[in-house]
């Protein structure tokens, strides 16, 4: 069994629609993944690299060849997903205080 499940890995990226950006893929994609609860192993390499090692490939499921990763070395794309995804997190964590400062005048 493996130690961590497709659900928590989108719940850790900011959910299906964050996570299908992050990804570049559509959120089908994603959902086929959850309820399949496989991960393709080349998109599990990813989620190795973008999550700094905190969802390590071998402890996900996966499907298919998981591609080796070369420790310490991201390549372009990667760095470029990894800032798009901390510019998302960003936009999220500012519309929670919004809405939070909304509510609490309401």
């Amino acid at each position: 069994m493996k130690k961590h499940d497709v659900d928590s890995v989108v719940q850790y990226f900011g959910g299906r629609v964050t996570f299908s950006v992050i990804m570049g893929v559509g959120q089908e994609f994603i959902r086929t993944w959850q309820r399949d609860q496989e991960i393709p192993g080349n998109h599990a390499a990813w989620i190795e690299v973008l999550s700094g090692g905190k969802y390590l490939a071998a402890d996900l499921p996966t499907r298919g060849e998981v591609p080796e990763i070369k420790r310490g070395a991201m390549t372009d794309r990667a760095a470029d997903i990894e800032r798009e995804a901390r510019r998302l997190f960003d936009v999220i964590d500012n519309l929670r205080k919004k809405i939070g400062q909304a509510i609490s005048v309401a």
